[in-house]
């Protein structure tokens, strides 16, 4: 009897792209939604947009923007780190395409390689993404914190 290989079909960058819009989007929302609404920042914007030439008023709309948008990022990393390591091997948007994340044997990978995922995230944006961009150029699809990690991003089968 033969015993068939199984090949592993690694994602690609615009499918991992894609799982990242799906995830950022909705933190995005209701990080936005709980700034405008309880936080402030609909009077925040609706003063900047009447006066922008206000600097006050510009650098209170400049901080709060920035506030949000690193509390969406932060967001993210912490549930990509929750998610990668659980027993659904993705965040959502990795579950709608079919995508997992995977130690180099293929199985669930630990908290710690978790960690190490979401840490080099943060540092392969930093040089213009090329921590993410590195994926075009390697038959392995593999970025910054794959490697540091030693995981994968497959194809669910």
């Amino acid at each position: 009897m033969k015993t068939r290989e199984m090949r592993v079909k690694y994602a690609r960058l615009w499918k991992r792209l894609l799982a990242y819009l799906l995830d950022i989007i909705p933190i995005s929302l209701v990080v936005f939604g709980v700034a405008y609404f309880f936080l402030g920042f609909d009077r925040v914007l609706s003063d900047y947009f009447h006066n922008n030439q206000d600097i006050e008023l510009r650098k209170t709309f400049l901080s709060a923007r920035n506030l949000i948008r690193e509390t969406t990022l932060l967001l993210w990393i912490f549930y990509g780190l929750l998610m990668d390591c659980s027993k659904y091997q993705g965040t959502h948007g990795k579950i709608l395409l079919r995508l997992k994340v995977v130690d180099d044997q293929g199985g669930r990978i630990t908290f710690s390689q978790s960690l190490k995922r979401a840490y080099m995230k943060i540092i392969g944006a930093i040089p213009l993404g090329l921590g993410y961009f590195c994926t075009i150029w390697r038959k392995d699809k593999l970025t910054w914190h794959d490697l540091a990690a030693k995981t994968r991003v497959i194809h669910r089968t």
